[in-house]
């Protein structure tokens, strides 16, 4: 049985990797050389990052010169993180982190403010490669040495009881922002305050972020200013899953979030924002289905297959668009 799982995770791992590769030769530019987007989401780099499979969030380096995502397959396994890295102007071909787990169980990766540590879950066990039987979601992290990724390590939250928290995000104080299912049976956004070298105690945001429902994936900007995150709350969505987000106001409390509006939220699932560290760009996942109607002609294997390994096919897709109206959103909240 074994044998059989491995040779499945070969064949899927394998079919990532040689997607479109002959396309990756000599890419240039910021943002792996795609046309800047506007005011209206586009998917992000189609068929060279975006694919038919699920790619469940991206992030990228202070200087924008590292790309890491998240891809999976169809039934959300195998996972595997994917790097690319610009050097002398050209971005390298997006391969797995060296520190690589054998189940591929780790995902959700965000760099820190400063670009010297890489944040990630993981279901792997302490000082071993294999994954843990309950699926723990640990958080783990890996530190850049001569610009080299080191072999990670689980963070220790002092606490009595194991966190299993998910989609870590850090700010420049170090704290660490993630949703976890601790006080009820609903996720919940959390903060962990990073204080004297060490991770304190996670304190649950207040109920002005966190709602009766689910709440997930946050991301902090870096200087806590304010908070995205995304949320199943029926009554105030456009769709099964929206982006909200939280300003902090001058008395460092978090306003009642609302939702991000109709320039990202749709009828589809969006979740996961990332805002880039200039703060120009908001990278988001949806699963849009975006694929055209196929014509009346008669199509090859290969035709049909290259349709159904587009992005748009109703797998999770990676989106950008113009971050501006992000601040403009905050004075009309904070002038109210």
């Amino acid at each position: 049985m074994k044998k059989f799982i491995y040779f499945f995770l070969f064949i899927i791992l394998s079919l990532f990797s040689c997607i479109n590769e002959s396309n990756f030769e000599e890419i240039k530019g910021q943002y792996f050389g795609q046309p800047l987007p506007g005011k209206i989401p586009q998917v992000f780099a189609p068929g060279l990052i975006s694919t038919g499979f699920h790619e469940m969030n991206i992030c990228f380096s202070p200087s924008g010169k590292e790309m890491f995502f998240f891809r999976c397959g169809p039934a959300y396994t195998p996972r595997a993180i994917f790097y690319s890295k610009m050097v002398d102007s050209i971005w390298s071909i997006p391969k797995e982190l060296p520190f690589v787990n054998i189940n591929r169980s780790d995902y959700y990766p965000f760099v820190s403010p400063n670009g010297d540590k890489l944040y990630f879950n993981s279901t792997r066990i302490k000082d071993s490669s294999e994954i843990s039987e309950d699926f723990y979601h640990g958080i783990w992290f890996a530190e850049k040495v001569n610009g080299m990724w080191e072999n990670p390590q689980e963070i220790n939250f002092g606490l009595d009881y194991e966190i299993n928290g998910t989609n870590p995000s850090v700010a420049l104080s170090g704290n660490i922002y993630f949703n976890a299912e601790i006080e009820r049976n609903v996720s919940d956004i959390y903060v962990s305050k990073y204080k004297n070298g060490s991770y304190q105690e996670p304190e649950k945001l207040s109920d002005a972020v966190n709602s009766n429902t689910h709440d997930f994936h946050p991301y902090i900007a870096p200087d806590e200013s304010y908070i995205l995150f995304d949320s199943m709350r029926e009554s105030e969505s456009f769709g099964y899953q929206d982006i909200y987000i939280s300003f902090r106001n001058d008395d460092d409390k978090w306003l009642k979030a609302i939702n991000l509006g109709r320039i990202v939220n749709t009828e589809n699932v969006e979740l996961r924002p990332f805002v880039t560290f200039d703060q120009k760009y908001l990278f988001f996942i949806s699963n849009k289905y975006t694929l055209k109607k196929l014509t009346k002609n008669q199509l090859s294997s290969e035709e049909f297959t290259n349709i159904l390994q587009s992005p748009g096919n109703g797998s999770q897709d990676i989106y950008w668009v113009d971050a501006s109206f992000i601040q403009e959103l905050k004075k009309q909240v904070l002038a109210n």
